[in-house]
């Protein structure tokens, strides 16, 4: 296999995931070995020439919960096998899912069975946080799984996974510098405060959270009429969403696509939904709220399986609750405020668990892992 060109299949069904699929690929392209690219991406995987599916549409694919993913079942399960016929039309012999362990264990196992294909895992299924019986798909149908943080990975090798720590790319995260200029962009006052707020990268995400977060800027602009707020988004719907929403508000709102980095070094907090925006924030040197909201059945049916009190990924990796976390009931704009209160109140504090989230973040990287890849698949190969 090492002298003939690789096919790899790969499926990146949200947008934080197409930040790590892109990394990945950009150091497997790094080493030299040829390879062509097919599957489901986002446009960070244009460059790397992947070819899709005919007219497919992957956001039908983007939904969480329990409640969403059953009221598009239909158009799921023909989204599934739609891309299941594709990649097996184009013979793959390496499959990696990214993120959406749930999506991508379906083709762990189809593939597995009926191509022979050598599979990998971006991002580990949170089989330390909930159901735990996961564990078992893991270690029957991926070859490896590569883990973002340290504390999955030796989760993963105590229960008899393959595993590797890459670490996460955030580490590399670095805040632009000349903050006046962007201000000055923006027209924002350079003595003014930015908070900047993370609503989500789906739209039940951003359905859930948006009119919270609307009350939560009603009760700081009566406190403080000098704040600027940021909503930086992933794609014009989102900020079509977000401007009917908000459009009757008096303050200075600024949303825009493709911003995640500009807003985040004028801001010093953010109220963020929790998932990886967070983590993001928090490398950025944001001091993260946390904040989560589902429908009462998701969260009905979600609580019993959890096994950790925490859901933030920067808790999670300090192994403490440092940063707020409002969760469901406590996730109103009164609790949410205060939060953020108290937050200025401890920002010294706060400060100081950010600079150490980014150093406990970091691995063996995308590089070591591109390698450790092409390593079990020529040995693979070999094998045969």
């Amino acid at each position: 296999m090492q002298s003939s060109k690789l096919r790899i299949g790969i499926i990146s069904a949200e947008k934080s995931g197409d930040y790590l699929a892109a990394s990945f690929i950009e150091s497997l392209k790094s080493s030299g070995r040829d390879f062509e690219l097919f599957g489901v991406g986002g446009k960070e995987l244009d460059k790397f020439n992947i070819s899709r599916p005919q007219d497919f549409d992957r956001e039908i694919l983007n939904v969480m919960g329990i409640i969403d993913p059953l009221k598009n079942l239909r158009q799921i399960l023909r989204a599934r096998k739609q891309i299941l016929d594709f990649l097996i039309s184009k013979n793959i012999n390496i499959f990696i899912g990214v993120d959406s362990p749930d999506l991508n264990s379906f083709f762990h196992k189809k593939l597995k069975k009926i191509n022979s294909t050598i599979n990998f895992q971006i991002v580990s299924p949170s089989v330390w946080a909930w159901r735990s019986g996961r564990v078992k798909q893991l270690r029957k149908f991926v070859d490896t799984t590569f883990c973002l943080f340290k504390f999955e990975h030796e989760y993963l090798k105590k229960n008899n996974v393959n595993s590797f720590h890459v670490g996460h790319p955030f580490q590399d995260i670095e805040k632009v510098e000349d903050v006046s200029s962007i201000k000055n962009r923006y027209g924002i006052n350079n003595d003014s405060e930015c908070l900047t707020f993370l609503v989500g990268s789906r739209r039940s995400e951003i359905s859930n959270m948006l009119s919270i977060y609307k009350k939560v800027i009603k009760k700081l602009y009566e406190g403080d009429k000098s704040y600027n707020f940021l909503f930086p988004v992933v794609n014009q719907d989102h900020k079509n969403i977000i401007q009917a929403e908000l459009s009757g508000l008096e303050t200075s709102i600024f949303i825009q696509t493709d911003k995640m980095k500009e807003f985040l070094s004028l801001s010093t907090f953010t109220i963020s939904t929790s998932g990886t925006a967070s983590l993001e924030a928090a490398c950025y040197g944001n001091i993260p709220i946390i904040c989560y909201k589902t429908s009462l059945i998701n969260y009905l049916i979600l609580k019993p399986l959890m096994q950790t009190n925490l859901i933030g990924l920067p808790n999670l990796i300090l192994g403490k609750n440092i940063f707020p976390e409002l969760l469901q009931n406590q996730c109103t704009p009164d609790e949410i405020f205060d939060a953020f209160m108290s937050a200025i109140e401890n920002k010294d504090q706060l400060a100081f668990s950010v600079a150490n989230v980014k150093d406990l973040i970091k691995g063996n990287g995308m590089t070591k892992g591109a390698r450790y890849l092409l390593e079990r698949v020529d040995s693979a190969s070999r094998s045969r």
